[in-house]
């Protein structure tokens, strides 16, 4: 079981550097956990790129499809006050943003 981030997750339906690693490593072990927040990090970095012209609509949606799929098996770290906890301390120690943190914690 491994914890993904939604870097590592845009990775496996997109073309990008990292895309055969992602996959490389899902077909290694398809058991996720992911934290709560990774699919509306998902759709924004999509979003993103679809507006940049990077993406068509139609690629969008094949692959919000694609996350729906996944997230059908995968842990999802729900939020909690032990969670925000640690991600505070986090932010007190290195230089993350708020989701960074939160992500970071759901990891831990």
């Amino acid at each position: 079981m491994r914890f993904w981030d939604t870097s590592g997750l845009v990775a496996l339906p997109c073309d990008e550097m990292h895309s055969p690693l992602a996959r490389s490593i899902l077909l290694d072990d398809d058991r996720m956990v992911v934290w709560w927040g990774t699919p509306v990090e998902f759709v924004s970095a999509l979003a993103r790129q679809e507006r940049a012209g990077n993406l068509t609509s139609r690629e969008l949606s094949d692959h919000l499809r694609y996350l729906r799929a996944l997230s059908r098996g995968w842990v999802e770290i729900q939020p909690s006050t032990v969670l925000r906890r640690l991600a505070q301390r986090l932010l007190r120690s290195h230089p993350l943003q708020a989701a960074d943190a939160l992500q970071l914690a759901a990891a831990l």
